[in-house]
């Protein structure tokens, strides 16, 4: 194909072409003319009529005039086709927005790009720069790109959105609900599938958001003219486009959710008609398709994870093939995997017990593997239990959806559950084996492997949805803050840049159903790692003399112990098995694992380690499971110990005795020991993020707080009553000679309400003096309400509180040595207040409560009164008014940019702490001396007030609750077993010790009536002080 030039020729009157590889001018140039062959149409459509033929279905699936019909409209509609990459349609009908309100442009550093790549980023680029993807950019904001290396071996690029989206305002477009759209299939008899071509790249985004989209590249700054993917509102976008695209055929003709359509029809004419009209209606918006991904007229086709045929909507059954598909159990190991997976839903199953008996006897101690009968009839009627209802349900789109995940040395496993009646039940399983290179990956990798994997394979129910990943890797939390990904992990971080999701991390022993998927195709039992964290649960101690020393204890114990007497015979007798039997429990694989470290000691075990000094733990006791408590309480509780923290006392532990999973039940000890709970803070102090009270003019929020008591002055006051207004900063200061309610609210109405009108709100803490009810009278008779921050919380009333400071610093160097006179100091200390400006507004406080400023001596002698010169009352009236307007525009702008510059300070290093109703926690009190315990409880919480208050209740002060803020509260960590005694006050049973009730002498003798000693009944009532009120 050639391009012609025609130029007009004066002296032949005519127009001349010219070839197109001679230089011409352009102004000169009448026409473009374009030369092809007689072959180049046939040659143009050829990548078309390719993707039509592969889009027919097949001879056995559809009669030839059915094939006819729909090549018909393949030909018609070819140009909804795309026929390549380049090949994409682009709408108007609908533009991404990216709302980020107020905040600062993010701009990220870019990220160091190997040189030898910049030849294919610039690559990249020349061809987004093509496609009209991307344009250059000057804008303020700029995301990072990350190289990702294909399966081919080329490369492309992708932008971590992650800060822009932190920043961006949730989209809440309501996804359609399946389970009531599917009812549309009913009858349907032909289905055909459609997926869009790059969906993304055919919205455009809105003109002033695509500098949002900019990236920074070695090349320069570029932006986005369509919706790039990890937007966190693409999807919602995407669906708000389809849904208009399609009005008035979503539902009776096709179903739409996000890039997922299904168009359907009960005979094959309808659904061509029908087909027709989705095409057309593409076309007008500018959509097009990709041929590769449609299936067109199909008598069965899967759509959200259900199969659809003419017969109805049935089960996807790979949903469930990873637990209909478990091979028989051929060792015990397999056994308790399965039974792992199976009890995490037991509660659904009736008569769990009796049909999982046959299964449980083959795991009872000396038992021999005999696989009966009995034991494959309870094994399949477990699978058809967990993969029927009500253990199996339908997904259910308007509740939270829920990813187990979990990776093992062998494989993957996932469970996708919902929530229903505060119980569990699954939508899908799945599972499979590692291949030989991800057997090598890390821990880390692998599970990372794991959740990238079961978000994919449940990615039609998760997609535009916010779900809840678990996982036992603590790892993962922190999934979304990786910096500087490469690679695999940077690909990975690409997949799930498009779902909204939260990581939380549980323990090992808690995710069974997805850890027994992982570990399916393990052929014999797998190995442990040396040092890792197993449950431990309390054995019965087999010896019954608690009074011998605790090396006869601990010899006793050994001997007792069924695991360390098979440990004794191998390293006695020398034969060590090849490998350790599988029926042995995890801790024995452990044991087994570190063979050449086991000596026999006077008839003790004891394990040496070479090249370790004593504190390192060279010489360790092995300690059996029942005296493990012992040993924990004895290292940490007991008087010689002295509760020292968690570090601390696992060396102790450590360079005395061993057990497999030692560490995990000293940070368990540690963190449930009730003694340090009260004395002891968090790790970090809690801080919630900063919560700033609005007003947006005067006296709309007023604090009060009373300052003292100072030294007493010859007028008798002592105390002074601090209001501060909200907005314009002006605050008023009063001696007082009490702190009397009465003597409060006389001075509030008399000296503040008189001369400046009552506030709407009036905020105070919780003092007596503010909580009487004279002053809560005084409030209701001019219509104030009256509102107080949490007890022990001072924050709550910031604003006063911080005046209190400014208040005595001035004080002070105003009285010079005389503090007797402050009193009389006082209204001059509030003229130089609030003749000065404000730095949170910019302005003094007197012009923006009064509309001029105040008039000082200094004012007078320089002849620069602030009135300026005298004026009639209207024209007076109407420039303060212009005046005051200003200048509260001005210190709403100046509070705005103070608050949030504040807020960005405190919240740096804030925690927030949330907690749930039902939350036993620890209570944050004074401490009224130096040994004093900072921390009362447990407490329950019984209320969520708001997103920093809580009502919560004593356990053993049932009656009363009080409502305080999250700064005070930490969660509250149970022993599982029984709390442990002094070391001089315990008796051993079952391998726990118990607190032994002290009577007094003779009260074993008491008749049991005289012994029910307790409180009267009498009903009690807290003083009106004490009540608790949250505005």
């Amino acid at each position: 194909m050639r391009y012609h030039c025609c130029t007009p020729d004066p002296t032949a009157g005519c127009l001349r072409m010219r070839q197109g590889n001679i230089p011409f001018r352009k102004s000169h140039a009448v026409a473009l003319v374009r030369v092809e062959s007689p072959q180049s149409e046939l040659m143009s459509h050829h990548p078309a009529q390719e993707a039509m033929e592969k889009m027919l279905p097949s001879e056995q699936e559809s009669s030839g005039k059915h094939r006819s019909a729909l090549a018909a409209i393949l030909k018609e509609f070819a140009d909804v086709l795309s026929t390549s990459d380049e090949d994409l349609g682009r709408t108007s009908l609908v533009r991404h927005a990216i709302h980020t309100g107020d905040a600062k442009p993010v701009r990220c550093s870019p990220r160091r790009i190997p040189y030898h790549q910049r030849a294919q980023v610039e690559s990249l680029l020349d061809e987004m720069l093509r496609q009209d993807v991307v344009e250059p950019s000057s804008s303020p904001w700029a995301s990072p790109i990350v190289l990702v290396r294909k399966k081919d071996g080329s490369c492309r690029f992708c932008v971590d959105y992650r800060q822009l989206n932190n920043l961006t305002r949730k989209d809440a477009h309501p996804l359609p609900r399946i389970d009531d759209t599917l009812d549309a299939l009913a009858g349907a008899q032909w289905f055909s599938t459609l997926d869009l071509a790059s969906g993304y790249w055919q919205v455009e985004v809105e003109p002033q958001d695509r500098e949002k989209t900019a990236f920074t590249t070695p090349l320069g700054l570029y932006q986005f003219k369509v919706m790039p993917f990890g937007l966190c509102n693409a999807p919602a976008t995407f669906q708000r486009l389809m849904e208009i695209a399609l009005r008035g055929l979503v539902g009776s003709d096709c179903l739409v959710y996000l890039d997922d359509v299904i168009v359907f029809g009960k005979t094959a004419e309808e659904h061509t008609a029908r087909l027709r009209e989705v095409f057309r209606r593409l076309r007008e918006v500018g959509l097009k398709v990709k041929p590769e991904k449609c299936r067109l007229m199909k008598r069965r086709v899967a759509y959200l994870g259900h199969i659809i045929s003419e017969k109805g909507i049935a089960t996807d059954p790979s949903k469930t093939s990873a637990v209909r598909e478990w091979p028989t159990p051929t060792c015990v190991s397999e056994l308790r995997q399965f039974l792992g997976l199976a009890s995490y839903y037991r509660k659904f199953v009736n008569g769990f017990a009796n049909v999982a008996a046959p299964l449980h006897r083959l795991l009872e101690k000396g038992a021999e593997w005999d696989w009966s009968k009995a034991c494959q009839s309870a094994f399949d009627t477990l699978k058809y239990h967990l993969t029927s209802a009500p253990v199996l349900a339908y997904p259910d789109f308007h509740r939270q959806f829920i990813v187990d995940v979990d990776a093992s040395g062998d494989g993957l496993g996932a469970v996708l559950s919902q929530r229903e009646e505060k119980a569990e039940r699954v939508v899908a399983y799945a599972s499979r084996t590692l291949t030989k290179a991800e057997r090598r990956y890390c821990a880390t990798r692998r599970e990372m492997l794991g959740l990238v994997w079961a978000l994919r394979e449940f990615r039609p129910y998760l997609y535009g949805q916010r779900f809840l990943v678990r996982t036992d890797h603590s790892c993962l939390r922190w999934l979304t803050t990786f910096r500087e990904p490469e690679g695999q992990v940077a690909r990975w971080l690409e997949s799930l840049a498009e779902l909204d999701f939260e990581v939380e991390h549980r323990a090992g022993r808690l995710h069974g159903n997805a850890d027994a998927l992982s570990r399916t195709s393990c052929a014999q039992c797998g190995r442990l790692v040396e040092g890792s964290a197993c449950a431990v649960q309390a054995a019965q101690l087999r010896t019954e003399d608690v009074a011998q020393s605790f090396k006869d204890q601990l010899l006793a114990a050994q001997q007792a112990d069924p695991e360390i007497q098979l440990l004794r015979q191998w390293l006695v007798g020398a034969s060590w098995p090849v490998e350790c039997p599988p029926e042995c429990s995890r801790d024995m694989h452990v044991l087994w694992q570190q063979r050449r470290t086991w000596v026999d000691e006077d008839g003790l075990i004891w394990r040496h380690r070479r090249g370790l000094t004593a504190e390192e733990g060279a010489k360790q006791a092995l300690v059996p499971r029942a005296l493990r408590n012992e040993v924990l309480q004895s290292m940490h509780d007991s008087r010689y110990a002295g509760h020292l923290g968690e570090r601390r006392t696992l060396a102790r532990v450590r360079s005395r005795f061993y057990w497999p999973g030692m560490s995990g039940d000293v940070h368990t000890w540690c963190r449930t020991c009730t003694q340090c709970a009260r004395r002891k803070g968090p790790t970090k102090n809690n801080r919630a993020p900063m919560q700033a009270m609005a007003a947006g003019y005067p006296l709309q929020r007023v604090g009060m707080d009373i300052l003292g008591p100072l030294e007493k002055t010859p007028s008798g006051n002592r105390y002074v009553l601090v209001l501060t207004d909200y907005f314009t900063k002006w605050t008023a200061a009063f001696p007082l000679a009490n702190m009397e309610a009465s003597t409060v609210a006389k001075v509030l109405v008399e000296k503040y309400v008189a001369y400046f009108g009552a506030p709407d709100c009036l905020h105070s803490d919780q003092g007596r003096s503010f909580e009487a009810s004279v002053v809560l009278e005084m409030c209701r008779l001019f219509g104030i309400k009256k509102t107080r921050s949490s007890p022990y919380h001072p924050q709550g009333n910031g604003q006063a509180e911080r005046f209190n400071r400014t208040l005595l610093d001035m004080l002070s160097i105003m009285v010079d040595g005389n503090p007797g006179q402050w009193d009389d100091m006082l209204p001059f200390v509030m003229l130089a207040y609030n003749s000065s400006v404000h730095e949170s507004t910019g302005v003094t406080p007197a012009i923006a409560m009064l509309g001029r400023e105040l008039r000082l001596p200094l004012d007078v002698q320089i002849g620069n009164p602030p009135g300026g010169e005298a004026q009639g009352l209207p024209d007076y009236i109407r420039e303060t008014r212009e005046r005051i307007d200003r200048v509260h525009e001005l210190a709403r702008d100046h509070l705005k940019t103070q608050q949030r510059r504040q807020k960005y300070l405190h919240d740096r290093h804030a925690k927030e702490s949330r907690f749930c109703p039902n939350d036993r926690v620890w209570l944050a009190m004074p401490r009224r001396g130096k040994l004093d315990r900072g921390w009362e409880g447990p407490y329950r919480v019984v209320e969520v007030m708001g997103p920093q208050t809580y009502r919560v209740r004593h356990n053993e002060r049932k009656r009363r609750t009080i409502v305080v803020h999250s700064d005070r509260m930490k969660r509250y960590h149970a022993r599982d077993i029984t709390e442990q005694p002094d070391v001089g006050d315990r008796s051993v049973r079952g391998g726990t010790t118990r607190r032994q009730e002290h009577q007094p002498p003779g009260a074993a003798s008491l008749p049991s009536s005289e012994m029910k000693i307790g409180r009267s009944t009498r009903r009690r009532r807290p003083p009106g002080y004490l009540r608790d009120y949250i505005p």
